[in-house]
C-alpha cells in the first residue's frame, strides 16, 4: 500500500477523496499522524505532537465554551432587570 493511501475510502466522491488525502499528506509531514507497520498493511495513529494538539484545542474549546455560557448569562441578566425596570415605570 502506498503510503499516501493507507485508507481505503471506497465510495466517497472524488474532492472528498482529494482532499481527505491532502489532509493525511500534511499530517503526516507536520509529525501529527505516524503509520506503524502491520501484517496486513499500515496502522495508522496520533504521534505524540498530534495528543499535544488535540488536548491544546480541546483546552481551548473549553475555555471558549464557558466564555459564551457566561456571556449568555450575562445578558440575561441584564434583559431581566431592563424588563424590570419598564414593568416599574409602566406601574408608577
Amino acid at each position: 500500500m502506498r503510503r499516501a493511501q493507507f485508507i481505503d475510502w471506497t465510495g466517497a466522491r472524488p474532492n472528498w477523496k482529494k482532499r481527505l488525502r491532502e489532509g493525511q499528506a500534511e499530517a503526516l509531514e507536520y509529525g501529527y499522524i505516524e503509520l506503524i507497520p502491520s501484517s496486513t498493511g499500515h496502522a495508522v495513529d496520533l504521534s505524540e505532537k498530534g495528543k499535544r494538539l488535540i488536548e491544546e484545542y480541546d483546552r481551548r474549546y473549553k475555555e471558549i465554551v464557558q466564555d459564551m455560557r457566561e456571556r449568555r448569562i450575562r445578558a440575561m441578566i441584564e434583559r431581566e432587570a431592563r424588563d424590570l425596570k419598564r414593568r416599574q415605570k409602566k406601574a408608577a
